[in-house]
């Protein structure tokens, strides 16, 4: 019997595989909030809110949030589950993902909208909605520069803590979903009587913990990580276009709702209208992720 070498600090992972039931569901969830911001600019009751007041009340879009947060644990944790890693360079590659898409697409809302939408940007309200921490300050969702923003801070706290999480799933799986869960669902229950009218539940990160964990739950196991990744086998022409429609769904969830609000008007014909709007999100966002992927690379390092 071959004995196996521990992981040590120098252990370097293996690339992780495209899954792509993964990539799927990336898309779904953003093409979730792209088309109930299309529902409610039409003024369709299926862009109305539904589920449990004050506790999981949402649009089909909050229900692609909730893709997207699963999804998110899920994809972390496959990749970080077997690598050594500290917090900081865990932080530094989730942040120099994120940012710099973020940014050039505050910058690209900024061209749309025009300097009206820079109004009032004292240095610290400005470094709050850079850093997307803007709405930890209990200030409506609206006070971002650009809208989708709110989602840029409640996942760099959810990656923050996931260092701590993947330890505790390590040793104890089940025990540490159950936690969650209930710490979720308690704040969740104080949060929506404590503030009956806001959206506050949306965002505070306790209440989001659960998603982003039982994603990590999924993968938790081999067996589990296998059936999962199998879900989807797409022939090779369809996975690579989902490899890229997963790929722009990132910037698309973030710079759509500036193309809705700063640039479309609603003269067009409603067919003509959507097929304009993706046509011009969607270009907008390849840019994006063209210009973002170097910069992503240099800071990772």
């Amino acid at each position: 019997m071959t004995d196996r070498a521990a992981p040590t600090a120098t252990t370097v992972a293996r690339p992780r595989q495209r899954v792509a039931i993964f990539d799927a569901l990336r898309v779904l969830g953003v093409a979730l909030v792209v088309g109930v911001h299309l529902l409610q600019r039409a003024g369709s009751p299926l862009g109305n809110a539904f589920g449990i007041p004050g506790f999981y009340e949402v649009t089909l879009g909050g229900v692609g949030v909730t893709i997207l947060l699963v999804l998110s644990g899920a994809v972390t944790h496959l990749t970080y589950s077997q690598r050594d890693f500290t917090w900081l360079s865990f932080m530094r590659r989730r942040l120099a993902h994120i940012y710099p898409t973020y940014w050039l697409a505050i910058g690209a809302t900024v061209l749309l909208a025009g300097s009206p939408v820079l109004a009032d940007r004292v240095p610290l309200k400005l470094a709050l909605d850079l850093s997307g921490m803007w709405v930890f300050t209990g200030r409506s969702l609206s006070g971002y520069i650009l809208s989708t923003g709110w989602f840029i801070g409640l996942i760099v706290v959810l990656y923050a803590a996931y260092p701590l999480l993947a330890r505790c799933m390590r040793r104890r799986p089940l025990v540490t979903l159950l936690v969650v869960l209930a710490l979720s669902v308690a704040s969740r229950l104080l949060v929506g009587a404590t503030w009956p009218a806001e959206r506050y539940n949306d965002w505070v990160p306790f209440g989001r913990l659960f998603e982003f964990t039982f994603g990590m739950w999924l993968v938790a196991s081999p067996r589990r990580a296998a059936m999962v990744s199998g879900w989807l086998t797409p022939t090779p022409a369809l996975g690579r276009a989902l490899e890229w429609a997963a790929a722009v769904s990132f910037p698309l969830f973030l710079v759509h709702r500036a193309v809705l609000d700063y640039w479309m008007l609603p003269v067009f014909h409603p067919a003509v209208y959507v097929a304009l709007f993706a046509a011009a999100s969607v270009a907008l966002s390849e840019v994006i992720r063209r210009v973002a992927a170097p910069v992503e690379r240099y800071v990772r390092g």
